[in-house]
């Protein structure tokens, strides 16, 4: 969280969050270390107005499985198709976010335990 956003938060709300600890702010996505590989492109913002970047992001909502009759020959088309490999940091990164987005208690049930 940014120290701006930080600022806005009343005094109670800031003393909640401290005593919760660290958590992930976004917890639905990850965003990966830009590299040249990928094409740059623009994100329009409002605070922070037009940008280009190389960043990329995976969303945790928008996953697709892949059934194995769909991938013809893996060894060769995964293989040829890849351009660049998350560090090995990156990848623990990417692994405990995994695990904290579908190992959290989604907020539907929570809602349903307190009717």
């Amino acid at each position: 969280m940014s120290p701006e956003q930080w600022e806005k938060f009343p005094g109670e709300e800031k003393v909640k969050r401290l005593h919760e600890g660290n958590a992930y702010a976004f917890v639905e996505f990850f965003i990966y270390q830009q590299s040249e590989v990928f094409p740059e492109y623009t994100i329009n913002s409002k605070s922070l107005g037009t940008r280009k970047t190389r960043f990329y992001m995976i969303d945790f909502r928008h996953l697709y499985k892949l059934s194995g009759q769909e991938i013809k020959d893996a060894e060769v088309v995964l293989i040829e198709s890849k351009v660049l490999q998350l560090t090995i940091k990156a990848r623990a990164e990417l692994r405990e976010k995994i695990s904290n987005y579908f190992g959290r208690i989604p907020q539907e049930d929570i809602i349903d335990e307190e009717n």
